[in-house]
């Protein structure tokens, strides 16, 4: 090669590194972020849109829920976005805990909040989730009956419909209930069993509020916090009666409101119409299944779509 070749692939050379990279050879970030002086949010790169989605819920709902449940303000909330909810357990090195049909989940002692974003009803699954790390702040991170928390998660984003309410009238009426006492610790993995023990813990919500007042739980969360007080202390102090009895008066509320539908409709008819409702049940989830299904797939391309100039994102004014 002569001289003046090599001089000339030289010169072209260094042409090609100085010239700048062009707007389709860009990187895009590996991570999104969004961050204010109330949350963060991380998502993996490809999903601006969602965040800032994810972003006006945590901005619309979040005051409400720490209204709701007499939360102080002044905590940072951290949300990450996963297409894998284990895959935040694997960075962090922990144990995954959440179970396979999970949509989100919340880390209320951390103030982290995961996320699947093909979930359909994803903004109450986050509600639902800001509801846990609320919980948290107002008891001032003591221990609270998981009954509580997720009653009370469920109420918050209204998530207790027909489906729920039928998964507890057939409890109601087998006289199959869960024990109380056994989810104060924790609740069943099984998809069904689980819906159960949702059913059942919104439902014994709803009447601890009716029979004393729609800021019971506030009182009791607030004792908890200023006073150190256990949740046995500050229930028995705020409703005159231990949780125990709270079960118990639930439990007879429930039994003699089922007894009236063998009488009125006969033992035979009663089942019939049970089965009926459970099968018009079944029907209507799986057409609203079929339906979120055709809403995950209009909805992937505009969530997934990346662009480049979107990953700029970055920070947000409060």
């Amino acid at each position: 090669m002569s001289s003046a070749c090599r001089i000339l692939g030289l010169a072209t050379l260094l042409l090609l590194l100085a010239a700048p990279a062009s707007a389709s050879t860009r990187l895009e970030p590996a991570v999104i972020t969004v961050q204010n002086t109330r949350f963060s949010i991380d998502a993996p790169r490809g999903m601006a849109g969602f965040v800032r989605e994810a972003a006006r819920v945590i901005e619309n709902e979040w005051s409400r829920v720490q209204e709701s449940i007499g939360a102080p303000d002044g905590e940072l909330l951290h949300v990450h976005i996963e297409t894998d909810l284990h895959d935040w357990f694997r960075r962090e090195g922990l144990p995954a805990r959440s179970p396979e049909w999970a949509a989100g989940l919340a880390i209320p002692s951390r103030r982290v909040i995961l996320l699947a974003p093909r979930n359909p009803e994803w903004e109450r699954t986050m509600v639902h989730e800001l509801s846990h790390v609320a919980v948290a702040i107002a008891a001032g991170d003591a221990r609270v009956p998981r009954w509580f928390d997720e009653g009370q998660a469920v109420q918050i984003a209204e998530q207790y419909g027909l489906d729920r309410a039928t998964v507890l009238l057939r409890a109601n009426v087998l006289g199959r209930h869960l024990d109380f006492a056994e989810l104060e610790n924790g609740f069943p993995h099984g998809a069904a069993t689980a819906e159960l023990a949702y059913a059942q813990s919104t439902a014994l919500v709803r009447f601890i509020l009716e029979a004393h007042g729609d800021d019971v739980f506030r009182y009791i969360l607030r004792d908890m916090r200023e006073n150190g007080w256990t949740w046995e202390h500050a229930f028995l102090h705020r409703t005159g009666r231990s949780t125990g009895s709270a079960y118990a008066a639930w439990e007879e509320q429930v039994r003699s409101r089922a007894r009236w539908i063998p009488v009125a409709a006969g033992g035979g008819m009663a089942w019939t119409l049970l089965a009926f409702l459970f099968l018009w049940v079944l029907r209507r989830k799986r057409a609203r299944d079929r339906a979120r299904l055709a809403e995950m797939e209009r909805a992937e391309a505009r969530i997934f779509d990346f662009d480049p100039d979107d990953a700029t994102f970055g920070a947000t004014s409060d």
